[in-house]
């Protein structure tokens, strides 16, 4: 038996979590919530010093965005927190 809501439910998804900002990242491919976090960053998605994830205008434009190492180097983790 299938389920009545669907499988979209279940697909991982990462929310800007900066201001009143909804961007999101989601991808097909993703098979968890850490590959999806992989893809985000490879995308131009970036953790702020803080550890919060900014989509990528917010990452270029939110003056609360405090880079916590230059684009495009980093282990790809946000920052412990």
């Amino acid at each position: 038996m299938h389920a009545v809501i669907g499988d979209d439910i279940r697909t991982p998804t990462l929310w800007c979590e900066f201001g009143r900002c909804i961007s999101r990242y989601t991808h097909a491919d993703a098979t968890g919530e850490r590959d999806l976090r992989g893809r985000a960053l490879e995308a131009g998605w970036r953790y702020d010093a803080l550890g919060q994830l900014a989509c990528p205008a917010c990452a270029a434009g939110d003056p609360g965005f405090v880079a916590s190492q230059p684009p495009g180097g980093g282990a790809g983790a946000p920052p412990a927190r």
